[in-house]
């Protein structure tokens, strides 16, 4: 096996640049109607989580400590 790695110099920086790039490219773009979709699901939610009742009596399931 033959190894470039040797005459090739490569910084940190570059790297990064190039991986973050390609993660960058190989993201899908999102649609307005996407969006305006799950602002639709967000607020159906909240009126559905509006119409319920706790009690100020009610505890958590676990407690906070400092």
């Amino acid at each position: 096996m033959w190894c470039y790695a040797g005459s090739m110099k490569i910084t940190r920086r570059t790297l990064a640049i190039s991986a973050l790039a390609g993660a960058a490219a190989a993201q899908p773009t999102t649609t307005t109607d996407e969006i305006e979709q799950a602002r639709k699901q967000v607020e159906l939610t909240s009126q559905v989580l509006l119409k319920h009742e706790v009690a100020m009596s009610a505890e958590p399931a676990f407690q906070f400590k400092a």
